[in-house]
């Protein structure tokens, strides 16, 4: 099973917009993420995105671009501060790869505690529009396959 974290497309300022929408680089990252796994061959079962408008758009952006709208799900406890213990748990009982779309510093929390066992023992950076894939064989511990920024994405530069 594959499980692929994706930071939210950049979102325009609170002070513009509250719901803080995705802002056109926000958008264009999004979809480059979407052509990154459409060239990668990411098929995923789920896309999970959180509540929040950014999170929503980035996903469907990703759908769009796959080719599976049926795939999206809003999900609870994908916020910046949720705790990522039941996430931990349920993800290690999924057997179809999934796409999880959400925030700081949860993403970076999800990848430690996959990781490591904890929360706090990695400090991943998440730029806007980056993908971290982690990888589980059957149901044992979770191994990093790779870990691309929005830059990279856009150049094109990464085969898997």
């Amino acid at each position: 099973m594959k499980l692929y974290l994706v930071r939210h497309g950049d979102a325009i300022p609170m002070e513009s917009d509250e719901r803080r929408p995705l802002s056109v680089q926000g958008r264009a990252e999004s979809e480059n993420v979407g052509h990154f796994l459409k060239r990668t061959m990411v098929k995923p079962h789920l896309i999970c995105h959180s509540t929040l408008l950014r999170s929503a758009e980035t996903a469907a952006l990703i759908a769009g671009v796959l080719g599976c709208p049926q795939c999206l799900r809003e999900q609870e406890g994908l916020l910046p501060d949720d705790d990522t213990d039941s996430w931990a748990e349920e993800l290690g009982t999924m057997v179809e790869n999934c796409v999880l779309v959400g925030h700081l510093p949860f993403l970076s929390a999800l990848a430690s505690n996959l990781l490591t066992g904890s929360e706090d023992d990695l400090s991943l950076k998440f730029p806007s529009g980056s993908v971290l894939c982690l990888e589980r064989e059957g149901y044992g511990g979770w191994t990093l396959r790779y870990f691309v920024t929005a830059k990279i994405v856009a150049s094109g530069g990464f085969r898997v």
